[in-house]
């Protein structure tokens, strides 16, 4: 299988040197027409990613600050948990989760956490070093400060 990126650049070389210039719906039509089988299987994998994307989604909004699947007193338990298996993640019910699901969620929160703060750490880091470059000057771009000229 071929991936599109790669079929869209064979394509879009081809249309240019059999036209010298090209329409987007003629690159389109080339693709198709010489990369159909492709096309329909790379069709089918961005579907399903679509698809475990929005399902990630749905469970991580279901567990949301406002939303817990367990009331008990001072128990704030997630709807669902996220469970690192050989094959990406499973996910549990909470009141269904065994004792050794509930450590590998918690361990898969504690390295979000970890990485969300490394993230901060990089931003707060670019952003000290920017200060002194853009503090004084309000419509000064991070662009310009560091001194790749005007904004584009």
């Amino acid at each position: 299988m071929t991936s599109l990126q790669a079929i869209v650049r064979e394509s879009v070389d081809a249309v240019f040197v059999s036209q010298g210039r090209l329409l987007t719906e003629d690159v389109s039509q080339y693709a198709l027409t010489h990369y159909g089988d492709d096309l329909a299987e790379e069709s089918d994998r961005l579907v399903r990613q679509a698809l475990r994307n929005l399902i990630k989604k749905a469970l991580a909004e279901s567990n949301d600050e406002d939303t817990f699947q367990l009331s008990l007193p001072g128990l704030r338990l997630p709807a669902s948990i996220a469970v690192p298996s050989g094959e990406g993640f499973y996910y549990v019910r909470t009141d269904l989760a065994t004792w050794e699901e509930l450590e590998a969620g918690y361990s898969v929160r504690v390295a979000n956490v970890a990485a969300a703060d490394e993230k901060r750490r990089q931003y707060l880091e670019a952003k000290d070093y920017l200060r002194p470059l853009m503090e004084g000057w309000p419509a000064r771009t991070v662009r310009e400060a560091l001194g790749f000229g005007e904004a584009a």
